[in-house]
């Protein structure tokens, strides 16, 4: 059994409905299982009266019936708004109120959604106070419906919904069949939370192929002596993560295809991918595939793809994020036509409509392209014999362990901070990695701060944001040095904190 995203419903094939299909954190369903718990939750939503196009919140942290809330709410065309239980609670509200969601499936008994008038648990009665307006958030087009909407970091303090329709998600399928080289039963390892696009990879194309998922929680991951037995047991072979996930698990001297014969496949996206990084894992898994992509989640999770083999890594450094999907082009804008670098455009069904009500940030970002959707990045690129290499980011936009993070958010909450006058966040990196990044402050006349003083602005920041968005340090100066364009010169910054002289 599979589900056909197209038809929006399960199909058969040729193996057996008793086959597992999702191993959650809390428990496993076989297909079957899956199937029917499908159908309950499309009744129960079906007899709230709940209008085709919708918006629906979906709230937990790698639960089995996660997949079961998200693959309900495509059968019923109602985009789905999945939401990590790591999100701060004031970001889950300020999500909830830009989406104008009156409806919330929920994992977890308790939530930040106080406000939603319709909450489904996983088991349970369903709760209803005040009164269910629709009217004001429906979002149904017939032509291409909007199959769910990530939001991620926004330049203005505000998250921005990301818009992924059915021709998209059609799109990216037929490519995963096509040029992915995936034979037979697999079992796919979930790592990325569900509110990062990067999760799209495993749970879609698992489901869409009839294969098993298994999804283990932060805290499993974060302990390989409960997350190595666990993929162990399940006989995962298809892992996919960012490539500083996989790094961190090379410490470990069993982390090898000896230990995990069945391993098969590395898929990473999310970040670059450090010629060293795929070079070991080449020599501890020599029967293992190590495959590269590169796409923003306004793109469809991933655009490009390559095979990354031993030649590869030995007369690449860095490596190549793989040539275009055949359904999509790749163009790029250059200021200067001897520019060796320009921005990535991505032309193709895999972009997407646009972000959630941003028609003025939709305007800047989105265009038709030769009748096509087109999606300016933000990202430098070089195209070479037919493969795009990653040059960073041209804006204020940085990938770390691979979230997609605007500086502009951080810094907006920074400034929010009592006694906070001003503030800029730096990114460090690492050649074009970022590894972390740092918040410089300028505060209010008379505050002498000590690191207790500091550590206590830090720790307010988690109330607001994320925790991989959090600088992992606070320093103060008392004035920023500026360009000549008058911008702050945070290369001058960056030198004077290496320096200690801030």
């Amino acid at each position: 059994m599979r589900f056909d995203f197209q038809l929006r419903a399960f199909a058969q094939t040729d193996s057996g409905t008793d086959q597992l299909a999702v191993l959650g954190s809390d428990h496993s369903m076989n297909w079957e299982a899956l199937q029917l718990a499908v159908q309950e939750r499309m009744l129960q939503l079906q007899a709230s009266e709940i209008p085709t196009g919708h918006p629906v919140l979906i709230y937990g942290h790698k639960e089995a019936h996660f997949v079961v809330n998200v693959l309900a709410c495509i059968s019923l065309q109602l985009p789905y708004i999945p939401i990590d239980i790591n999100v701060p609670k004031a970001r889950c509200q300020r999500i909830a109120k830009r989406s104008g969601s009156q409806v919330l499936l929920t994992s977890r008994v308790e939530h930040p959604f106080e406000e939603v008038p319709i909450i489904f648990p996983s088991s349970g009665p369903i709760s209803r106070k005040g009164h269910a307006n629709f009217s004001q958030s429906i979002h149904h087009r017939p032509e291409d419906p909007i199959r769910y909407i990530i939001f991620t970091s926004g330049s203005t303090g505000e998250p921005k919904g990301v818009q992924i329709t059915a021709s998209a998600v059609s799109s990216y399928l037929e490519w995963v069949d096509r040029d992915f080289g995936l034979v037979g039963h697999a079992t796919w390892i979930n790592q990325a939370p569900f509110s990062f696009d990067l999760s799209v990879y495993d749970l879609y194309i698992s489901l869409h192929r009839g294969d098993s998922l298994v999804l283990s929680t932060a805290k499993q991951l974060n302990d390989p002596s409960t997350f190595f037995p666990r993929i162990q047991r399940a006989n995962a072979s298809v892992w996919v993560s960012t490539p500083s996930a996989a790094y961190r698990y090379l410490a470990a001297p069993d982390f090898t295809g000896a230990h995990f014969p069945q391993l098969h496949t590395f898929l990473f996206c999310g970040e670059t991918l450090p010629n060293r990084t795929a070079r070991l894992l080449l020599e501890r898994f020599p029967k293992a595939r190590v495959l590269n992509s590169y796409g923003p989640t306004e793109a469809t999770v991933a655009t490009t793809l390559v095979d990354v083999t031993a030649e590869v890594v030995a007369h690449h450094d860095p490596l190549p994020v793989g040539a275009p999907k055949f359904s999509s082009e790749l163009l790029l804008e250059k200021q200067d036509p001897n520019d060796e670098w320009g921005e990535i455009i991505i032309v193709g069904n895999n972009v997407s409509i646009g972000y959630f009500e941003a028609p003025e940030l939709n305007a800047q970002k989105f265009f038709l392209h030769q009748q096509k959707r087109a999606f300016r990045t933000g990202d430098l690129g070089k195209l070479e014999n037919g493969q795009l290499f990653f040059g960073g980011r041209n804006d204020d936009q940085i990938k770390l362990n691979g979230f997609r993070i605007e500086l502009g958010d951080i810094s907006h909450q920074m400034g929010q901070l009592p006694g906070v006058k001003d503030a800029v966040v730096l990114p460090l990196k690492q050649r074009e990695t970022v590894k972390r990044i740092i918040g410089i402050l300028i505060l209010e006349e008379g505050i002498s701060p000590d690191q207790s003083y500091l550590d206590r602005l830090r720790q307010r920041l988690f109330d607001h944001l994320p925790a991989y968005m959090v600088p992992s340090e606070l320093c103060v100066t008392s004035e920023f040095p500026y360009t000549t364009n008058h911008k702050v010169d945070r290369k001058a910054l960056i030198d004077r904190y290496r320096k200690g002289s801030l």
